[in-house]
């Protein structure tokens, strides 16, 4: 007698399209690229937290700790005549505090007059100045306009971004909205390699190499995000001459090999933007002939997407 049970087949279906469905999703691959909404605007918080070991004589050495946080406004409009859409990004405050020996020395955009001379010409330069970055209709990167708005005072947003001038500091803010993410679509669990050049008048060019890994998906502030973590390395490029000598107006600052950088970055996936993002250095500078490791921790937070009135 013949078996005329349906459910082995059915169950033996059900089973075959599970996997299908399952391998499917598997490679379900997401472009993961900040998105700018006209009509909308974007307000960020940037923590730099840098410690710098100073020898000012043989055999000693002393720490100098600073602390930046920066509040960012992008506002996004339609770009007149194209597809595309314009983003004012303009640095709304920046406070400050530096420790060194002993001492605390505070800064506040809201009364630079009051801060020391030194951490004010140090931190203060963008503090309410703006400049405006243009990106095509798929958010791809086309150009920089109004830096002149930066140039009145080029110092530094945070870090080493203190020895970029005012269309360098719009470059390399550009470049840190996508760090460590894919430029193609990618898949849960995909790896790739990046390549960034930064580049840094008193400095010269750095090359920030990094390896990134699509690591996970989870639940953050109640929305689905795309975690990926990444690790690499952050060098000057080299600049000395074929036959060894030194490049003319070679940088009085660079930056050794054992220069390391490594991080995290949440990618929200409901509202294609990045929320959180940590970036970790371990630097090593040459200055002047002397060695001053450097350690920097960068972490931006995306606070809020609000209409523009």
């Amino acid at each position: 007698m013949s078996d005329s049970n349906p459910f082995p087949f059915f169950r033996s279906a059900t089973f075959a399209w599970i996997l299908i469905t399952s391998a499917a999703h598997a490679e379900e691959k997401v472009r993961l690229r900040s998105h700018w909404e006209p009509g909308r605007t974007y307000l960020q918080l940037t923590e730099t937290q840098t410690t710098s070991t100073l020898t000012p004589a043989p055999g000693e050495t002393v720490e100098q700790k600073l602390s930046v946080v920066q509040s960012t406004a992008i506002k996004v409009t339609p770009d007149p005549g194209s597809k595309g859409k314009r983003a004012e990004v303009k640095f709304t405050g920046v406070k400050g505090e530096m420790t060194f020996q002993n001492q605390t020395f505070k800064f506040d955009s809201a009364d630079p007059q009051s801060a020391h001379p030194l951490l004010r010409q140090a931190i203060s330069g963008t503090a309410g100045k703006s400049f405006v970055v243009v990106f095509d209709a798929d958010d791809a990167f086309v150009d920089l306009k109004d830096t002149e708005k930066l140039a009145a005072d080029g110092t530094s947003v945070t870090g080493l971004g203190a020895m970029a001038d005012a269309r360098a500091i719009g470059r390399l803010f550009v470049q840190s909205l996508d760090m460590g993410l894919s430029k193609s679509p990618v898949s849960l669990g995909d790896k790739w390699s990046s390549e960034e050049s930064l580049n840094f008048p008193q400095a010269g060019k750095m090359k920030v190499t990094l390896n990134s890994k699509y690591e996970e998906n989870v639940q953050r502030e109640g929305r689905p995000h795309a975690k990926v973590t990444f690790e690499g390395t952050i060098v000057s490029d080299d600049t000395k001459n074929p036959d060894g000598t030194e490049a003319k107006g070679e940088p009085s600052v660079s930056l050794s090999s054992d220069s390391k950088i490594s991080g995290h970055v949440f990618y929200d996936l409901e509202r294609k933007t990045v929320s959180l993002a940590v970036f970790l250095t371990n630097l090593s500078l040459n200055l002047q002939g002397n060695r001053i490791p450097l350690r920097q921790q960068v972490t931006t937070r995306l606070v809020s997407i609000t209409d523009t009135p």
